[in-house]
């Protein structure tokens, strides 16, 4: 694996690109990660997909919410979209946590 020390690109094939397929950094940018870094991606993997699909229902779930919402003020329905909103935020913070201990790919 190769990541992009301008703007973090991990590359998962073997082969080293001629620059970063993301920013178009030149190729001294990809660095090689050594085997602990491509363990923690790796182990990672799976509960990064798993937040990113949650994320993306969610984000599905408050635009519908918004517009229920703006028609029908009952408790449930604010609560709901505020929920929605809140765990949206939540989740954002996790990856960004991960991205910054190393652990996305």
């Amino acid at each position: 694996m190769y990541k992009c020390s301008r703007c973090g690109y991990v590359h998962w094939m073997s082969d080293l690109p001629e620059e970063c397929p993301f920013c178009h950094a030149e190729q001294e940018n990809l660095l090689t990660l050594d085997e602990a870094s491509c363990r923690k991606i790796e182990n990672s993997l799976s509960e990064n997909e798993i937040l990113v699909n949650v994320l993306s229902r969610l984000n599905e779930i408050s635009y519908e919410l918004e517009n229920i919402f703006e028609e029908d003020h009952s408790l449930i329905f604010d609560t709901l979209f505020k929920n929605t909103v809140e765990m949206t935020q939540m989740i954002k913070a996790e990856l960004e946590k991960k991205v910054k201990e190393g652990r996305w790919g």
